[in-house]
């Protein structure tokens, strides 16, 4: 039976690590921006604006360039580049466009994010559908490819910039099933129907209007199952959506970039117990894995109902349980039904938190 569990949760295991958590997000590391010219001090004087623009990419901090160490290293920008280029992009009034193409070394980039104990978000990030609603004086439109491509292309452009893979919805007949009759309210069964459509790990849903001369917005992030909400304004549309991305990007980071200093990672041994099937399994282990402080999951055993976990985290054992203090269907208990358990935390797992 314990081979067979044992198997079970290996497959698990992998339909967890294969599915639609998330996607790798390519050219972290580099920028494009608009220069002058190609002489060597237009280049010079454009370098701390790149940096800056990679470094938020790589650690999900809009703030980043305000950190002393960050600041310092400014200087030493030109070293750190592994490749640069030029290129002419046509305007929308006809003119060419000079653009600087710049990609730094990342492996300076993470140690100058470490030095300076920054985050290093991973480049495995969820693949987010932005499922946005404009409200207008004509009938409101769901945001998509093919509708208000102004408006969609500054989403794509905010989101490109800090570093987030994001798609919008076709709106085609199956799409429409997915239209709430009161976007308001984000009915969070019709959005995960939608993100399960588009193998998505998770959903922005907005509800976007004209306020005055003002622009409003309603938000909701639907992420690990967990809705994250918030209202913002701007004077125009385009702001608000990019301003929208950013909020996005900032709650994700917070919850899924992690410092990338071993010393300040600790491993800790938990003991979940009452874990009876494989929807159980399958479930505690995707708990733990996104618990915030959490950097990474291992199974070291399992016997009867009991599941040992090897986990590693930011902040250590204090910091994992105040994670699971929060966490639903976590119940710490003082010691395992396992005798021979040899954990640092002990939980039950079970609906017992609402």
């Amino acid at each position: 039976m314990r081979k067979y569990l044992s198997y079970l949760v290996f497959s698990v295991l992998l339909l967890i690590a294969g599915g639609v958590q998330a996607v790798q997000v390519s050219g972290l590391n580099a920028t494009t921006l608009p220069i002058d010219n190609t002489s060597e001090a237009a280049r010079e004087a454009a370098l701390p604006k790149a940096l800056g623009q990679v470094l938020v990419k790589m650690s999900g901090n809009p703030a980043i360039m305000t950190v002393p160490i960050v600041q310092n290293a400014l200087g030493d920008a030109n070293t750190m580049i592994q490749s640069y280029g030029y290129r002419n992009q046509e305007q929308s009034d006809g003119q060419a466009q000079l653009l600087l193409q710049i990609t730094f070394d990342r492996k300076a980039l993470k140690q100058l994010l470490a030095k300076a104990g920054q985050a290093d978000w991973s480049s495995d990030r969820p693949l987010t559908l932005v499922w946005v609603q404009m409200q207008g004086d004509a009938e409101p439109e769901i945001l998509s490819n093919s509708v208000n491509l102004p408006l969609s292309q500054a989403l794509l452009k905010a989101a490109k910039a800090r570093g987030v893979p994001v798609l919008m919805p076709a709106m085609d007949l199956e799409d429409q099933a997915f239209v709430s009759e009161d976007p308001e309210k984000f009915d969070t069964s019709l959005l995960q129907q939608a993100a399960q459509r588009y193998a998505a790990a998770a959903v922005l849903a907005g509800n976007v209007q004209q306020v005055g001369s003002k622009w409003q917005g309603q938000w909701m992030l639907l992420m690990n199952g967990a809705p994250y909400r918030w209202r913002n304004t701007a004077d125009s549309s385009a702001a608000l959506l990019s301003q929208a991305i950013n909020d996005m990007a900032n709650l994700m980071a917070n919850q899924l970039a992690v410092v990338d200093d071993k010393n300040l990672q600790t491993s800790v041994v938990l003991d979940v117990n009452n874990v009876m099937d494989l929807d159980d399994y399958a479930k505690v282990i995707s708990a733990v894995r996104h618990l915030m402080p959490v950097t990474s999951v291992r199974i070291k055993d399992m016997n009867g109902s009991d599941l040992l976990l090897q986990v590693k985290t930011v902040g250590g054992e204090q910091a994992l349980a105040e994670a699971l203090s929060s966490a639903r269907n976590f119940t710490a208990v003082e010691t395992s039904e396992n005798t021979n358990s040899t954990a640092d935390l002990f939980y039950r797992w079970g609906n017992l938190k609402t």
